[in-house]
């Protein structure tokens, strides 16, 4: 009988230290990815009841990716999509990126909400971004609504204006990667997966780690330069596995002085690491 326990016990620490090494593993592997370069990253993935988080306690700035966070908010207020939306000239800022500004020069004009959306995640339109928040009754009121999902480790206090007049609050609309993937598996939306897939920026991000095949959509985050550093620069994305499950990735940068092709590199490499490691099985 003593046997048994010690040869169970000897069985389970086995186990324990195999799943362990995995992960162990792959945080080596991001150490030397990160080797040499002027920047703080974060990762977490979510897959199969597996996870992963490096730099988790970091508190990273969301940037563009608080795009998603206001259209969950949105969605969880049940605010009708085919509702329309009264936009004054005035609302529509000419010194941000705004794509949908250009199509209404000087002019009042009404569209949907999830038009609004369209533009504010696929197309990463600040003032669509601000709008959306305006909806959903303001900055406050869109985190109050996210903290009702009970995910915790994001904080939301600016809007998009609020950031461009001083790029310090960019740093107060932080989330740490955990509590990206986390959001991802917390709320599943038909019209959150579209706007995903259809995501015209950072090509050379998640998207370039995958094979050409896989199916994936994501949301990325641009920060200003700001004492010489790049705030952020953030993917964060679903990705289709073979296998028909699905995989919840964020790699994060912050406080990067490297070159934007740079950061996009670091984050394609690591993408690419982790999806190797599924292909080779050494996550089983």
């Amino acid at each position: 009988m003593r046997k048994f326990l010690f040869l169970f016990l000897a069985m389970l620490l086995l186990s324990g230290s195999v799943h362990a090494g995995w992960q162990e593993r792959l945080s080596h592997k991001i150490d030397r990815i990160a080797k040499g370069k002027q920047m703080t990253i974060g990762v977490a993935f979510a897959y199969d009841g597996k996870k992963f988080a490096y730099n988790d306690k970091e508190h990273f700035p969301l940037a563009g990716v608080m795009k998603y966070h206001v259209a969950v908010a949105a969605l969880l207020q049940e605010l009708p999509l085919d509702s329309l939306v009264d936009v004054d000239a005035s609302e529509m800022r000419p010194d941000t990126y705004s794509p949908l500004r250009l199509l209404h020069p000087g002019a009042d004009f009404r569209i949907t909400l999830a038009d609004l959306m369209r533009w504010s995640v696929s197309q990463n339109d600040n003032n669509a971004n601000d709008l959306i928040i305006r909806q959903c009754g303001g900055v406050a009121r869109v985190a109050q609504t996210l903290e009702g999902l009970g995910i915790g480790d994001f904080e939301i206090n600016y809007n998009e204006a609020q950031m461009q007049a001083d790029p310090m609050h960019c740093y107060d609309n932080w989330t740490t990667p955990s509590a990206m993937t986390q959001l991802f598996m917390a709320y599943d939306h038909e019209v959150l997966g579209a706007v995903l897939s259809q995501a015209t920026t950072g090509e050379d991000r998640i998207k370039s780690g995958l094979p050409y095949w896989i199916e994936m959509g994501h949301k990325t985050g641009t920060g200003p330069l700001f004492n010489g550093l790049r705030v952020a620069y953030n993917d964060a994305a679903v990705v289709k596995l073979p296998d028909g499950q699905r995989l919840y990735l964020a790699v994060f940068i912050k406080d990067s002085s490297e070159t934007d092709d740079t950061n996009s590199f670091v984050i394609s490499f690591i993408t690419k690491t982790i999806f190797d490691m599924f292909l080779r099985e050494e996550l089983n």
